[in-house]
């Protein structure tokens, strides 16, 4: 092979390779003197640029807030023209708050299982077999402030 760089994107290539190891196209054995190639200039890509202090700050209070920050999350993960540390920070935000919602959703359901254990411990300690309702509020009725709670019945029965 007499051509060292890659006709699509100008990457340097190995004298045995067949396909480009940047952009995968196919590289011909037979010399192209018409095709020009097209070799990468140094160039300042925005991607590479540091995130200043202000716009780190901007960031964090986008994300702030609700639905707004997993679609911004979302875009700057998914997007190939974000910086790359905003990008990986999105990736990142992502990925902690679906572990997060996991988590979450794990707890909520290990601490109804345990309140649920402990009335049924209270329960079972106090003899109580079965809650029954109209006991409760017709207890609540002959308190000193049944007469609160016979207006509150009143009007829901009506």
């Amino acid at each position: 092979m007499t051509n060292n760089h890659c006709t699509e994107c100008g990457a340097s290539l190995k004298p045995d390779e067949k396909f480009c190891t940047e952009c995968g196209a196919q590289v011909s054995d037979t010399p192209q003197p018409n095709v020009p190639i097209n070799i990468r200039q140094p160039v300042s890509d925005i991607r590479n640029r540091v995130i200043s202090t202000i716009e780190w700050i901007g960031i964090f209070l986008l994300t702030m807030i609700p639905i707004i920050n997993i679609i911004v999350l979302i875009v700057w993960a998914m997007s190939a023209k974000c910086r790359l540390s905003l990008r990986n920070y999105a990736r990142a935000m992502l990925i902690i708050m679906i572990v997060s919602f996991i988590l979450g959703i794990i707890a909520g359901i290990v601490f109804a299982g345990i309140i649920r254990y402990i009335f049924e411990q209270i329960r079972e300690s106090s003899g109580i077999t079965d809650f029954d309702f109209d006991d409760i509020f017709s207890q609540m009725k002959n308190s000193p402030h049944g007469e609160f709670f016979s207006m509150s019945m009143s009007s829901d029965h009506a």
